[in-house]
């Protein structure tokens, strides 16, 4: 049988755990006949039962004496269970994206490379460059080719929900998708959406690859390998973040406005 302080991680108090214990000895029973049993004074005794009662934990009936009654354990503390269970699973999430960090440290005092390939076979490369997006103070800016590799729809959504929480919390998003890009249903209605969400958005009839700038400290492009495969590559270098801060507004200068996409869609 489950002892008061094991209730009371499911928040109950040491009064209400140590009455509830009690009455699961019991079918029914007053109030008055729980005070030895529970091992407290029976004026507590009433007071949480009332508050065991409010809670859903304890059912009562009328009679010449109020009796009481304790819901089945299972049913009882199901949705605290239940919530439990997502604070653990949150709690293994937020240690294993610690211990990916962990993995990916470097020594004291080094800095990062100024070039660095981010691979599949470290998530945590891009768990950072997520984090960096969701901490930008200013601005993102992204260009969005059509043949630098298959990005998965659920991929897309992804960075899409990024950049509408910085926009929501009012950064500046820019985008240039290539063309083809936005030529079938699911790129038109990515452009719709990412616009009514407040993006900035221009169309060029081609674009060099997939380019991502936040802020003034880090950028991201995708090179083809060769034999279909991509490579990620992500700049640390401040003077480097600035080309490439250049070469989009380059490109966002030569890129048309995106009316007639949204207008077909």
């Amino acid at each position: 049988m489950a002892s008061p302080d094991e209730l009371e991680t499911l928040g109950l108090t040491r009064h209400e755990a140590a009455v509830y214990r009690a009455l699961l000895g019991f079918d029914r029973a007053p109030a008055a006949a729980l005070a030895a049993p529970a091992g407290i004074d029976r004026t507590h005794v009433y007071a949480a039962l009332k508050r065991l009662q409010a809670r859903g934990l304890v059912t009562s009936t009328r009679g010449r004496v109020k009796t009481f009654s304790a819901v089945a354990p299972d049913r009882a503390f199901k949705q605290a269970l239940e919530g439990r269970h997502r604070q653990l699973d949150a709690s293994r999430r937020a240690v294993a994206e610690m211990a990916r960090r962990f993995r990916a440290r470097r020594p004291a005092g080094s800095k990062p490379a100024a070039i660095e390939v981010i691979a599949s076979s470290n998530p945590a490369a891009f768990a950072d460059v997520r984090r960096r997006i969701r901490r930008a103070r200013r601005e993102v800016l992204s260009v969005l080719g059509s043949r630098q590799g298959p990005v998965s729809r659920a991929r897309s959504r992804k960075s899409d929900e990024l950049e509408l929480a910085a926009l929501r919390r009012g950064v500046t998003a820019r985008c240039v998708y290539a063309r083809e890009a936005v030529e079938d249903e699911f790129g038109r209605s990515r452009l719709v959406a990412s616009v009514l969400a407040g993006e900035q958005a221009r169309v060029a009839d081609e674009v060099p690859f997939h380019i991502l700038v936040v802020d003034d400290d880090l950028a991201v492009f995708v090179l083809p390998d060769g034999d279909g495969r991509y490579s990620v590559y992500r700049l640390n270098d401040p003077k480097l973040v600035m080309v490439f801060r250049l070469a989009f507004e380059q490109l966002w200068a030569g890129a048309a406005d995106p009316g007639p996409w949204l207008e077909d869609s």
